[in-house]
């Protein structure tokens, strides 16, 4: 009886022995595990943590390309500000050079009549009036555009005129047309099939210093003729 007992009792030792090493065992490996674990977290940390950096570089790089980008955008605006401001000036400039005779002189006031045309208030009115067409030849003469000139002149007049004057001459015809400062349309009368002369008045500025601003008045009869839906100027 005691000698069983004694057995029990060593097996229960055993036992026991046999328990506490599992348990410590399973404690180890609890500790190692949650070791692995609390690691683990501390790489998905860092790596969010990097992973926010890396966006924050990014935008950072973005804000700074849209900062220089609106650098650039200033600096173009403001050029361009410069460039309107310095294109106003040239264009009042050039206002008052044409106002003024062609020595510089002072502004000729011109009379207040009908059919008045001011050298700065013509357009380019086009050809299907003789009218327009006259106007039309006056403000390609301001504007010196020969294209529009030329077109507002019959072909055969147009050739007859550069045969005779030649290239500078015909340029030379310009050069004295463009003292005109303004023209009166008085009237006029059907001259032929398709054809009218209309008689106006010129107010031109007297050339030569010693009659600077001084203006002289010569009548002239144009001649008109209808090709299809527009008038020319011809002979």
């Amino acid at each position: 009886m005691k000698l069983a007992a004694l057995v029990i009792a060593v097996c229960l030792l055993g036992a026991l022995l046999v328990q506490r090493q599992t348990l410590n065992s399973l404690r180890a490996e609890n500790g190692t595990l949650q070791q692995q674990q609390a690691e683990a977290e501390q790489l998905r940390t860092d790596l969010s943590q990097r992973k926010d950096d890396g966006d924050l570089r990014d935008e950072i790089a973005g804000l700074k390309e849209k900062t220089g980008d609106l650098l650039a955008l200033r600096n173009e605006i403001t050029q361009l500000r410069e460039q309107k401001a310095q294109l106003g000036r040239l264009r009042a400039e050039n206002q008052r050079l044409r106002s003024a005779g062609p020595n510089g002189g002072a502004v000729v006031a011109l009379p207040n009549l009908p059919g008045m045309f001011s050298k700065e208030g013509v357009t380019n009115a086009g050809w299907s009036t003789p009218e327009a067409t006259i106007q039309t030849y006056f403000w390609a003469l301001r504007e010196r555009d020969e294209n529009v000139r030329a077109a507002c002149l019959e072909p055969s007049l147009l050739q007859q005129l550069q045969a005779r004057k030649g290239a500078e001459g015909f340029q030379a015809s310009v050069d004295e047309n463009t003292n005109v400062i303004g023209f009166r349309i008085l009237g006029q009368q059907p001259d032929g099939p398709d054809s009218v002369r209309v008689d106006v008045r010129l107010w031109m500025a007297a050339p030569g210093p010693e009659r600077a601003g001084g203006v002289r008045v010569t009548p002239y009869a144009l001649r008109l003729h209808k090709h299809g839906e527009e008038w020319r100027l011809g002979q």
